[in-house]
Order: C-alpha cells, then sequence, then structure tokens
C-alpha cells in the first residue's frame, strides 16, 4: 500500500498579522475566512477490531466552524513513558497506510461509532509534521483550531489500574455535589465514598501524562465544552470540577483524610483556573489597562506550568503564548511579534526571544528570579531562564520589598549580553546545608534547620552573646528579635503569599515556637491525634516554610545579615540588588567566569526591613 501524501494547504499567504497589520484579535475573528485548515472523517465500524480507515477533508475555517471535535491527547504513552511513541500503529488515510503513536491509535478506536462518520481535528494526522513552514502556522492558530470546535474530547488513554474505579469515583461526587444543603452534600459523600481503592485509583488517573503536559493547558482553557474519556467511561468537566470542588470541600474539613489525602488534584484545578481566566477575558480589546492587568501575564502562564512536560522545550513557550494578555495586548497595538513562531530557530533562541520581550514589554528584569544556575540547556546565558526545566523548587521568592524592586529597569539586550543597573550589597560570608524534601518528614526541627539555627547563632554580633554585656531584660530582647530574624529568614517575610506585618508576625511566631518544640518523631508519637492536630494547626506556616526554604542554602553574610539563597551559593558570591527586580540576586565573580559574572538565582536576608538603605520602605 502506498504510502499518503499531503496536499498543501491553501492559504491566504499573509497569515502572519506582523507582515498584514491585522491585531491578534482580528486574526483570531478569521475576518475573511479563508485559511484552510484539514480535517478527519473517522468512518464508522461495527466490528472493535476492524482496521481504522479514515479521510482527510479540506475546510476553510469560515466552513468549518463548530463542525468538528478537536482531540486533546499525548504524542506519548497515555502514562507518560517516553520512547513509547516512537512505536507506530498505522490507520488507512484516504485509501493509503499513514502511521500514528499507538495512544492516539487507541483513542480512534475508542472515538469510532458504529454507523455514523465522526468529524475530528487532530494534530498529528491534520497537520503535515514534516513540514516546518505549516507547523508554523498552524501551531500559531492553535488558539483558534481549539476555540471554533464544537467540542475538545480529552483523551486520558485506555483504561488501566483500576482507572473504571476512578471514573464511577468522580461521578458519583459530581452527583453528590448537586445537593442544595451544603451539610448533605458533606454527609452523602463520607456516607458513599469510604471505599480507599477507589481513591487510589483516582490519584494514579490524575498522575497520567495528559495532566502534566504543556500543550494542554491552551487546548483545555480556550474550547468551548469539553468530554474527558479514559477507556470506555466518560465525564462531562463541569460534572469533573464539581467532584474537585468536592474533594477540596472534603480536604478542608479534615473529613475522610485517609480518601482525600491520596488524590493530588493541583494540575487539575490549575487548568481550570486558566480556563476561568479566558473565559472571564472575553472581548479584552473593550476592557481598560486595569482590568487586562488582572489577566495572566506572560511571566504569569511561564511560571505557573513551568514543571509541566513537553517534547518540543520550544513548546513550553509556544503553547503559552496565546494564553498571556500582555503579549497580546502587545502584538495588538504595535503589530510587532518578537516571539514568532517558529521551529527551525534554536530552543536558546527561543528562550531569548522570551526575555527580550518580557524586558521591552514590561521594562522590567523580573524574569531574573526565575533564573537557575542548574540548567538543561549548557549553552543558556545564566541571565535567561531555563523553561525547559520543570523542577518546581526552589519556587520564585515573593513581594515587592523595595523602592529598587518597584522600579523600572535601566537595562539592554544585546546578542548573549545583559546590561542592567545594579549595585553591590554584600558577599556571602559562611553557608549551611541545602534544604530537601526530607526536611519537612520531620514533626519537628529536621538536623538541616538545626544547623541553620545554630549557624544564625553562631554569628551573632560578639557584644551580644555576652551576657555580662546586657541586662536581663535587654537580653531577652534581643533573643526576641534574633528568634523574629531568624524566622523571617525561614519564610522570606512571607506567609500566604502576603508580606509579614506586626500583626501577622506575632501570630507566625507562636505556630513556629509550637512547630519546632514538637518531640523527634516515635511510632506512637506518629500514630497519635495530637500530633495530626499539631501539623493541621501549623499548616500555612509549614505551606510557607516549604515555599521559601525549599532548595535554598541558608547563608550569613559579611555584614551578619541572616540570609536565604540558592542551593548553588558559596562563600565569597555577591549579593546584588538589580533595578527592575523584585527580588535581589546572587552572582558569581572570579577568574574564568567573564567580567559580568554568572547569576545563580535569588536571595533573601532579614535586614531587607531595617537596616539596609537601598532597600528601606
Amino acid at each position: 500500500m502506498a504510502t499518503f501524501e499531503y496536499t498543501p494547504l491553501q492559504d491566504i499567504g499573509d497569515y502572519e498579522y506582523v507582515q498584514s497589520g491585522r491585531s491578534i484579535r482580528k486574526s483570531e475573528m478569521i475576518v475573511d475566512g479563508s485559511w484552510e485548515i484539514r480535517l478527519i472523517r473517522l468512518l464508522p465500524s461495527k466490528s472493535r477490531a476492524a482496521p481504522i480507515e479514515c479521510e482527510l477533508l479540506y475546510r476553510t475555517f469560515k466552513l468549518a466552524k463548530e463542525d468538528y471535535e478537536a482531540l486533546s491527547y499525548v504524542w506519548v504513552d497515555s502514562n507518560g513513558i517516553e520512547g513509547v511513541h516512537q512505536l507506530f500503529s498505522h490507520i488507512t488515510l484516504n485509501g493509503h497506510a499513514f502511521h500514528i503513536t499507538p495512544n492516539l491509535h487507541a483513542a480512534l478506536r475508542r472515538l469510532r461509532d458504529l454507523s455514523h462518520d465522526r468529524t475530528l481535528w487532530i494534530d498529528q494526522i491534520c497537520i503535515n509534521q514534516a513540514d516546518i513552514q505549516e507547523r508554523n502556522r498552524q501551531v500559531d492558530r492553535m488558539t483558534l483550531i481549539y476555540g471554533y470546535a464544537k467540542r475538545t474530547v480529552i483523551w486520558l488513554g485506555e483504561e488501566a489500574c483500576e482507572s473504571f474505579r476512578a471514573m464511577l469515583l468522580l461521578r458519583g461526587l459530581a452527583r453528590v455535589a448537586k445537593e442544595k444543603d451544603y451539610e448533605a452534600m458533606l454527609a452523602a459523600a463520607t456516607r458513599e465514598f469510604l471505599d480507599i481503592s477507589r481513591w487510589k485509583a483516582l490519584g494514579l488517573l490524575f498522575k497520567r501524562a495528559w495532566w502534566h503536559r504543556t500543550w494542554v493547558v491552551q487546548e483545555c482553557a480556550v474550547t468551548k465544552d469539553l468530554v474527558v474519556i479514559c477507556g470506555y467511561r466518560d465525564i462531562s468537566w463541569k460534572d469533573l470540577m464539581s467532584a474537585v470542588m468536592v474533594i477540596g470541600l472534603l480536604r478542608e474539613k479534615n473529613l475522610m483524610p485517609l480518601c482525600v489525602y491520596r488524590v493530588d488534584n493541583s494540575s487539575v484545578s490549575a487548568l481550570h483556573k486558566s480556563r476561568l481566566l479566558v473565559a472571564a477575558r472575553g472581548d479584552s480589546t473593550m476592557k481598560s489597562a486595569s482590568e487586562r492587568s488582572h489577566f495572566d501575564s506572560l511571566l504569569d502562564v511561564l511560571t505557573r506550568y513551568r514543571s509541566r512536560q513537553a517534547s518540543n522545550a520550544r513548546d513550553k513557550v509556544y503553547a503559552l503564548l496565546r494564553l498571556a494578555q500582555d503579549f497580546r495586548d502587545t502584538v495588538s497595538a504595535t503589530s510587532t511579534n518578537l516571539i514568532p513562531i517558529d521551529y527551525a530557530k534554536s530552543v536558546e533562541e527561543v528562550y531569548h526571544d522570551v526575555a527580550r520581550f518580557l524586558l521591552t514589554s514590561t521594562q522590567r528584569l523580573d524574569f531574573l528570579s526565575h533564573c537557575r544556575l542548574k540548567r538543561n540547556l549548557a549553552s543558556l546565558p545564566s541571565w535567561i531562564p531555563d523553561w525547559s526545566d520543570t523542577a518546581q523548587a526552589p519556587y520564585p521568592l515573593i513581594g515587592p520589598y523595595s523602592t529598587t524592586g518597584t522600579s523600572s529597569a535601566i537595562a539592554h539586550i544585546t546578542a548573549h549580553r545583559l546590561t542592567a543597573q545594579a549595585l553591590l550589597f554584600d558577599r556571602v560570608q559562611t553557608t549551611s546545608d541545602v534544604c530537601t524534601a526530607t526536611d519537612f518528614s520531620h514533626p519537628s526541627l529536621s538536623p538541616t534547620f538545626r544547623r541553620w539555627k545554630a549557624l544564625a547563632l553562631d554569628h551573632r554580633p560578639q557584644t551580644a552573646r555576652a551576657d555580662e554585656g546586657l541586662q536581663p531584660q535587654h537580653q531577652q530582647e534581643y533573643e526576641h528579635e534574633h528568634e523574629q530574624a531568624f524566622l523571617r529568614t525561614l519564610l522570606a517575610d512571607c506567609v500566604r503569599n502576603a508580606r509579614l506585618d506586626r500583626i501577622t508576625l506575632l501570630s507566625t511566631i507562636a505556630a513556629y515556637r509550637t512547630w519546632a518544640a514538637r518531640a523527634p518523631p516515635t511510632d506512637s508519637g506518629l500514630a497519635s491525634g495530637l500530633r495530626v492536630h499539631d501539623v493541621l494547626e501549623t499548616l500555612d506556616f509549614s505551606h510557607a516554610l516549604q515555599r521559601a526554604c525549599l532548595g535554598r542554602r541558608f547563608f550569613v553574610s559579611g555584614q551578619g545579615a541572616l540570609g536565604l539563597g540558592p542551593a548553588e551559593t558559596e562563600a565569597g558570591d555577591v549579593l546584588v540588588p538589580v533595578r527592575g527586580v523584585r527580588v535581589p540576586v546572587v552572582v558569581k565573580m572570579g577568574e574564568g567566569l567573564g567580567e559580568e559574572g554568572v547569576l545563580v538565582g535569588e536571595w533573601w536576608v532579614a535586614c531587607l526591613f531595617d537596616s539596609c538603605g537601598c532597600f528601606a520602605d
């Protein structure tokens, strides 16, 4: 059987708004409707084992609108096993053999009707993947393709690991969510869904590859209607989110903890958040600048979905561009696109384009806060974030803490060099261990935090350490101030995503003392209800501690300031506030590093509110 060959798509030629002068808004309205896309007609069969046969259709957007379903799936195995996508299945397309991945083959077999055709848009078939120019055009229009579909079908994969139990649990939770009475809803949930095996299955379902890929964010966010399919069971997106809402309430009320804590639905909730933001955006051209500022910026979406996977590292940017309001506004206003879709570019060039756009559009350098010394792309300059790095920690530090941080940047980018206005604050003098995930498995201060505290005590000023140098009440005041400084360092002065003030500091100190004073773990202690209660009481504190410390190293500066820095921080590193960045950065200077040095990442010191004049409120 001969191999299938594509007929080129008919196009108006000047599809790029850079060339045509159309704004993104006008472009997405398809004013003339003359752009052409391919669709497939999935032919019916009464036999599930019969070979899959499809016909390729050519339609303009104007004629195809809401006349097809778009498929959202992953090319890799549905459980995320890399390499499986290199093994091909095949279908018949217009009478010719056509190779597709096994996961797509399973999806088509599931979607095929017994007696009726089904019209679908599927990227693997409807885009000529060998034609880079066509890929550029079609990826640039992905928002339109999914936005114009009458429905998007989410394919999670074939039934496995008792996924049917997970789907039935979701349906059941969605049913009880319809209870009018709040208490009745929780009572029904706790009465009907005590089978832990269902919750284990749901936890595995939410770990499937689809929930953690980058492209699905846009596909999910812009479509009108969604249905989720796993094996031969399905659930609407509306019912899915009703089920997730019930899970959230059960967790909030600490009901059925052995069940609900087996399920991590954070990826599901993040997708729904983007979906709500896109729906609220509506006709953004009719909204004021202040209203548009509440929508996601490009830095927002890149940060929120940084931990998601993409087979092509360029897609960590391309898949999210149209969800960014500042990108849309800039392109519409200037007809200039600083991040054109171009798969012929290297990944490094694409990420360089992002940094240039962020500086040009915002006149700020906040993207420096997302730089890490450890990176996948060794040739990428240290001042450009490596978005292909999917590690969550260290989390970016939060807060408009200084006049320097809230000012516009005085900077420019030339080739692979960033020039910015900055000043030398201090140097790192002594460092301690790096905080890891195991430090949060202890019900009391872990060995790492104990060493941090010991280092902080060892570097108090000599006059303060001598008991005879202070009156008793002054000694007590000093110890209290030192405890505050250490605590503020551990939290980077932030709890519940808000800056600590005098009131929250007092309550946080109480939570810290409760958390730190607990006895080392024992079998009986871990099993006690009191220990669980203590953990719940200090949940906000523990969350804030993890966000600030995980993946960071404790240090003391030459001036005696207590601080947090990236894991790669070493004695002698330079602490640098940069104009236009909310949180300062650590830079390595020295022989072999070039005259500009190498950016390591963010740092924080407790004196930012106090004696450091360059950061005073």
